[in-house]
C-alpha cells in the first residue's frame, strides 16, 4: 500500500504513483496523482486503497492496449461468469429481498438486450453487458478481441439470470447447496507483461524514494546511494515492490555498516505488510 503524502502547501492529502515505463506515452505523466480531499490523516488512510485500485485499474487498461488482442477461450469466459456469479450471490444472499424483486431483474435484463430494428428479436448482448465485460477484462489485464468481448457479454447476461434465480430462491428461504457454484472453473491470472528488468542501482531507488517521501532539497544534495538502499529497506513502498527477494544481488551492496550487528542476511529478512505497506524487517 502506497502511504497517503501531504501536499506540501494546502496540507490536503493524496496518492502518488509513478507510471510505469512502459505506460508513459498512454498516460501522458510520469506520474499519477489523486487527491483524497482530506487533511485529516486517519480518513486519508481509510480512503487511500480505494484511490490505489483506482490507479492500478487504469494502469491495466492502459496495459492491455499495448499487447495484441486475443481470443478468449471458453473455459476462460466461463471462469470469468464464474467470478460474477460469485460476487452478484455473495453481496446479496444474506438478505436478498424479496423472489419478485429478483424476477422483475430477469426481466429487465431481457428488455435491456440490442433488438432487431424490425422484428424486436434479441440479437445480441445489452449495453450494460458490453460494458461489464470491458470493464472486468480491462481491469484483470485481459487483452479481449471484440469478439471475445460480445461473447463474454452474452455469457455475462446468461450468468446474471443465474444469480437472479438462485436470489430469488434465498429470498423464498432455499439456502440448499448452489447447484451452479461448481459449474465454474477458477480463473486463471493474467501473466502481466514484464517490463525489462532493470538493474536495481543506488540512484535508482534514490529517485524512488525522493518521488514517494518529497524530502527537502538539503537531504537530496547530501544522499548517496547507500542511504537510499538503506531507505527502501525502511519501507520505501515503490523501491520494495522493486527489492523482491529474488534481487539477492541487492543486498551484496548494502555496506556493511548498515547493516544489523547480527549479521543477518538475504534468508533472515522477513516481510512484513503493515497499514503503511510492504517493508523489509530484519528477523
Amino acid at each position: 500500500m502506497t502511504r497517503p503524502t501531504k501536499h506540501p502547501k494546502i496540507g490536503i492529502y493524496r496518492i502518488r504513483c509513478r507510471v510505469p515505463k512502459d505506460l508513459l506515452g498512454i498516460i501522458g505523466s510520469a506520474e499519477r496523482v489523486i487527491s483524497l480531499a482530506t487533511k485529516n490523516p486517519e480518513e486519508a488512510k481509510r480512503r487511500a486503497p480505494a484511490a490505489e485500485q483506482k490507479i492500478a485499474e487504469e494502469f491495466a487498461t492502459a496495459r492491455v492496449t499495448l499487447g495484441p488482442m486475443r481470443r478468449l477461450t471458453h473455459q476462460e469466459i466461463t471462469a470469468l461468469c464464474g467470478n460474477l456469479y460469485r460476487e452478484t450471490v455473495g453481496h446479496w444472499e444474506e438478505d436478498p429481498g424479496t423472489a419478485e424483486d429478483w424476477k422483475a431483474y430477469a426481466d429487465q435484463l431481457h428488455d435491456e438486450l440490442e433488438r432487431d430494428e424490425t422484428t424486436g428479436d434479441a440479437v445480441g448482448p445489452s449495453r450494460a453487458d458490453l460494458a461489464d465485460a470491458k470493464r472486468i477484462t480491462q481491469a484483470r489485464g485481459i487483452p479481449a478481441d471484440a469478439d471475445s468481448i460480445r461473447r463474454l457479454a452474452s455469457a455475462f447476461y446468461r450468468t446474471k439470470l443465474k444469480a437472479a434465480e438462485t436470489l430469488a430462491r434465498r429470498a423464498d428461504g432455499d439456502y440448499s447447496p448452489d447447484r451452479h457454484l461448481e459449474t465454474f472453473p477458477a480463473v486463471e491470472a493474467e501473466k502481466p507483461q514484464t517490463p525489462t528488468d532493470e538493474p536495481l542501482t543506488g540512484e535508482s531507488l534514490l529517485a524512488d524514494w525522493s518521488v514517494e517521501r518529497t524530502p527537502a532539497a538539503s537531504t537530496l544534495r547530501t544522499a548517496t546511494p547507500p542511504d537510499a538502499r538503506t531507505w527502501a529497506c525502511s519501507g520505501t513502498t515503490r523501491a520494495m515492490r522493486r527489492c523482491g527477494l529474488a534481487h539477492s544481488h541487492l543486498w551484496d551492496t548494502l555496506p556493511s555498516h548498515k547493516l544489523p550487528a547480527n549479521g543477518a542476511d538475504e534468508r533472515s529478512l522477513a516481510l512484513r505488510r503493515g497499514e503503511n505497506g510492504s517493508v523489509y524487517d530484519f528477523a
